[in-house]
């Protein structure tokens, strides 16, 4: 397990997950260092699925939104990966609309949820 002030990442075998777990106010660096991290233990496990634990922080700003959209996420997709979890508190699920919390990138499934269990259950 790979621990950080923010952030928490591991492998979960039986799910084949690398799960990354979010805590308080994330600085762009400190995303960055903690992504990386993740997508080394994604390509050291070869893993199928990913799981990011986002219910214990704030919502990313723009320009961390843009980094993982434009830097971080390509690199994921262009790995393999079957599935990506992204767990939000309940409130910021809310604001997401219905047709926007399942989508595809290439062979990449993507679905927000509203809690952890349900998030495993989905990738098990």
């Amino acid at each position: 397990m790979l621990k950080t002030n923010s952030s928490k990442i591991d492998y979960d075998s039986q799910l084949d997950c690398v799960i990354m777990e979010w805590q308080g106010i994330v600085a762009l660096n400190t995303l960055k260092v903690g992504a990386g991290q993740a997508l080394q233990l994604l390509k050291d496990k070869q893993a199928q699925n990913f799981l990011n634990n986002e219910q214990e922080t704030n919502e990313l700003e723009f320009d961390k939104q843009d980094w993982v959209i434009n830097e971080w996420f390509p690199q994921i997709v262009d790995l393999g990966l079957k599935s990506y979890a992204i767990v939000v508190s309940a409130d910021y699920f809310d604001k997401i609309p219905q047709s926007q919390r399942k989508s595809k990138v290439g062979n990449l499934n993507i679905h927000y949820f509203d809690s952890l269990e349900k998030a495993k259950k989905w990738l098990g």
